[in-house]
C-alpha cells in the first residue's frame, strides 16, 4: 500500500495538478519554502512513484487498433488471479475492480485491429477465472485526466508519434533527453513539443492516487441516453471539476463519466445534482472502484 503523504507534499501535488510542468523554484515560490526543502520533498514522492507526470493525448489520433473497455465477471474466489494476468498486459493501461454488476473494468491500448481481435477472441477468453465479459470500445473522449478534448482530427508524423509515446511514459523528460532518444535536435523536439500543446493535441498530467489527495470516492458511472439529451448531458458532466474521464462508448451506455469526490455522501449528491433536470437517461450503472490494479499504465501497490 502507498505511504501516507503530509500537508506540505499534498500543497506541492495541488500545485502540479494545476500546473504539471513547473519547476521546483516555482512551486516553492509559491508555498514560501526553500527550493531544495521542495526538491528533496518531490524527488522522494517520484523514486516512490507515489507520483508521476506524464503527458496526455487522445489516444484516437494515434490510429491504432483503438481503446475498449472490458467488462469482466470473474469466478468466486478468483478476482485476484484474474487481475494478475490482466495488470501485466503491457497493453493494459487501466485496471480497476469494482462494486456493482461487473468485478473488473480493464481499459485496454491497442497497437493494430488485428491485436485487437486476438485479445477479444483469444487471449482475454483463456484468462483463468473469468466467468464472462463485455467489450466497448471507446467512440469520442470529451474529457480525460481533467482536460476537457475538442475533438480535431489529425495525422501524426512518424516523429510526433514516437515524441508523444516517449511523453507519455515521463512527462518530465528534457528537451534533452528527448533529443537524444529520437535523434533530432533539439529546436525541433522544442518546436514539435509546442505546436502539440498549442493546437491541444498534447498536454499534461498528474498520475497519482486518489485517495493520497483526498478524493476518498472513486467511481465508474455508465448512462444510457437518448440522442436528442446526449451532448446537454455531456456538456453539464464536462464543467464538473470533479469529473476525471468522460468519453462516448460503444455498448448500451453511450456515456462512460468517471469521477471522483470526497466520499459517498458527496458522490451522491454531485450524480443527483448534475442529472436531476434530464428525462431523458434510461439507465445509470454506478460502479465504486475498490482497489486500482494498473493506471496510466504503471502497476500500483498490491492490497495489504
Amino acid at each position: 500500500m502507498y505511504k501516507k503523504i503530509d500537508d506540505t507534499d499534498k500543497e506541492c501535488i495541488d500545485y502540479l495538478v494545476k500546473q504539471p510542468l513547473s519547476t521546483w523554484k516555482e512551486i516553492a515560490e509559491h508555498l514560501d519554502v526553500t527550493e531544495r526543502t521542495i526538491a528533496r520533498r518531490m524527488q522522494r514522492l517520484l523514486n516512490e512513484n507515489i507520483f508521476r507526470v506524464l503527458g496526455e493525448v487522445d489516444p484516437l489520433i494515434l490510429k491504432k487498433g483503438g481503446v475498449h473497455h472490458i467488462w469482466i465477471k470473474c469466478q468466486l474466489g478468483l478476482i485476484n488471479e484474474v487481475s494478475t494476468s490482466l495488470k501485466n498486459m503491457p497493453n493494459c493501461k487501466l485496471l480497476l475492480s469494482l462494486t456493482g454488476s461487473h468485478d473488473l473494468m480493464a481499459e485496454f491500448h491497442f497497437d493494430s485491429y488485428e491485436e485487437m481481435l486476438e485479445y477479444t477472441f483469444n487471449i482475454i477468453p483463456a484468462i483463468h477465472g473469468i466467468h464472462s465479459y463485455e467489450n466497448n470500445a471507446v467512440l469520442r473522449y470529451f474529457k480525460r485526466a481533467s482536460n476537457r478534448y475538442y475533438h480535431q482530427e489529425k495525422t501524426l508524423s512518424e516523429d510526433e508519434t514516437n515524441l508523444i509515446e516517449l511523453l507519455l511514459k515521463n512527462g518530465r523528460s528534457t528537451i534533452t533527453e528527448l533529443s537524444s532518444s529520437l535523434n533530432l535536435s533539439t529546436p525541433t523536439i522544442k518546436g514539435m513539443i509546442d505546436h502539440l500543446v498549442e493546437e491541444k493535441f498534447l498536454s499534461y498530467k498528474i498520475d497519482i492516487e486518489p485517495n493520497l489527495i483526498g478524493y476518498a470516492t472513486e467511481a465508474i458511472i455508465c448512462l444510457e441516453i437518448t440522442p436528442n439529451e446526449m451532448l446537454e448531458v455531456i456538456n453539464v458532466l464536462q464543467e464538473s471539476p470533479f469529473t476525471r474521464c468522460l468519453l462516448g462508448t460503444s455498448g448500451k451506455s453511450q456515456v462512460f463519466w468517471h469521477v471522483v469526490h470526497y466520499d459517498n455522501h458527496s458522490l451522491w449528491n454531485l450524480v443527483t445534482e448534475l442529472l436531476k433536470d434530464f428525462k431523458n437517461i434510461n439507465h445509470m450503472d454506478l460502479n465504486i472502484a475498490i482497489h486500482a490494479y494498473k493506471r496510466s499504465g504503471h502497476i500500483r501497490p498490491d492490497l495489504a
